[in-house]
């Protein structure tokens, strides 16, 4: 998925963060072929992870980079350098949250997009 619009498919997700023991789970779920439907899951729990934010004049995120996020490669684990951008913010109940973004991989002939969203829908609510 990536190169070409013809390769990016729709999905839905559902992304638990919490500020108390920081951390995220993520899940998705995309139909890759009539019958066949791909599991995605990324988490950061209890981890030290080292990024650099990037702020727009209004104080909203604009990039978050890491210069070493782990991506597989033929079977192995190797530390590559990653970003993330984030735009079109929206308040809701107080809380400015970017409704379009997209993550990429940045390799030595550019970057290389695998994600990418938009928001339709968001609820708050306090952890169980």
């Amino acid at each position: 998925m990536g190169d070409g619009a013809a390769n990016w498919r729709p999905f839905r997700s559902v992304q638990e963060v919490r500020t108390h023991r920081p951390g995220f789970v993520w899940e998705a779920r995309t139909a890759m072929a009539p019958g066949l439907t791909a599991f995605v899951h990324d988490a950061y729990v209890e981890t030290v992870v080292s990024l650099l934010f990037a702020f727009g004049r209004d104080g909203s995120v604009r990039s978050v980079r890491a210069d070493a996020r782990h991506r597989e490669v033929e079977g192995i684990q190797v530390a590559t350098p990653w970003q993330g951008r984030h735009w079109r913010y929206e308040r809701h109940d107080g809380v400015l949250v970017p409704f379009e973004g997209e993550v990429a991989w940045l390799l030595p002939d550019g970057p290389r997009p695998y994600w990418r969203r938009t928001i339709e829908r968001i609820a708050f609510g306090t952890s169980r």
